[in-house]
C-alpha cells in the first residue's frame, strides 16, 4: 500500500508553505540473465518534504525553497558482471537535501533562472554489496568480491548541483526577432559505485544558443553550441569484474544549426 498525504498554507498574499509526506513502493523481481543469483526484494520509500514558495506582487520574481528526507527499505542497486548487470537490495539508505530555485524578469525581455541543490546520501546498512577487487596484488586481477558499503554514499548523488540561465528577446521589427540564450550548469562530482572508488569529478558546462525568428509565418534559423568550453566528462563510469572500469565519455563541444519552417 502507497500514501500520500500533504498541507498547505498561505503565510500571505505572496508566500505558501507546505509540508508533504508520502510512500514509494517499487515491486521486485527476478536476475533474468543471471537466474543462479535470488530474486530480488520489493523497495519501499518514505519521503517528507517542507517548503516555500514565493511570488513577487508583479509575478516578475518567485522563488521555491524546499528540505527534504528520504529513507529507503530494501534499496534496488544494480551491478555489471561479465555475464550480465545483476539487481541486488541494499539492507536501507537515506537522502537528505535541500533544493532553491529563483526566477526573474529584470524586464519584459529577459528571463533569469537559478537553482541550486544540495544532497547528503548514506548507505545505512549494506554488508553485501558487489564490488570488484582492485588489489594489484590479487591473484585475479578485478575479480567480483562482496564488500561492506555502509556509510558511503549513494552512486550518482553529487552534494551539490548548481543551474543558471538567462535569455532575451531583442525585437528586430519588421525583420523579425532574435532570441539568445545561455545556460551554466555544475556538479560537485560524484561515485559511481557502492563502493565509492570510481569517481567522476566536478565539472561545469555552457550551452548557447541564438534564434532568428520570423514576426508570422516562415522560416526561422537557429544556432546552437553545447558543451561550448569542451569540458571532458564521463556520461557512465561502471566496474566490470575482470575487466576493470568501464568508462563512457560525454559528447565534446558541439556547433551546429537548426532550420525550420513555420506555417
Amino acid at each position: 500500500m502507497t500514501w500520500h498525504a500533504s498541507l498547505d498554507r498561505n503565510l500571505s498574499k505572496r508566500v505558501m508553505a507546505y509540508l508533504s509526506a508520502s510512500r514509494g513502493f517499487q515491486s521486485g523481481g527476478w536476475n533474468l540473465q543471471t537466474p543462479q543469483n535470488p530474486a530480488y526484494a520489493p523497495e519501499t520509500i518514505n519521503d517528507f518534504e517542507a517548503g516555500l514558495k514565493y511570488s513577487s506582487r508583479s509575478h516578475r520574481i518567485s522563488a521555491d525553497v524546499s528540505f527534504f528526507y528520504s529513507r529507503y527499505s530494501n534499496l534496488q542497486v544494480t551491478a555489471v558482471t561479465p555475464i550480465g548487470s545483476v539487481t541486488a537490495n541494499a539492507a536501507s539508505a537515506r537522502i537528505n537535501g535541500a533544493e532553491f530555485q529563483l526566477s526573474g524578469q529584470p524586464d519584459g525581455e529577459t528571463n533569469l533562472t537559478l537553482g541550486v541543490q544540495l544532497l547528503k546520501t548514506q548507505f545505512d546498512r549494506f554488508s553485501n554489496a558487489s564490488c570488484v577487487d582492485y588489489d594489484q596484488n590479487a591473484a585475479t586481477p578485478y575479480a567480483a568480491i562482496t564488500c561492506d558499503a555502509t556509510g558511503n554514499r549513494l552512486p550518482y548523488a553529487p552534494k551539490l548541483k548548481f543551474n543558471f540561465g538567462a535569455d532575451r528577446h531583442v525585437s528586430l521589427k519588421s525583420a523579425g526577432s532574435l532570441v539568445l540564450s545561455s545556460n551554466l550548469a555544475y556538479n560537485s562530482g560524484y561515485f559511481s559505485e557502492p563502493d565509492n572508488v570510481l569517481r567522476q569529478k566536478a565539472f561545469a558546462t555552457v550551452d548557447a544558443r541564438a534564434e532568428w525568428r520570423p514576426n508570422w509565418r516562415g522560416p526561422s534559423i537557429e544556432l546552437w553550441a553545447l558543451n561550448l568550453t569542451n569540458v571532458h566528462y564521463f556520461n557512465g563510469l561502471t566496474a566490470v569484474a575482470t575487466a576493470g572500469a568501464l568508462q563512457i565519455p560525454a559528447p565534446p563541444r558541439r556547433l551546429g544549426a537548426t532550420l525550420s519552417y513555420a506555417f
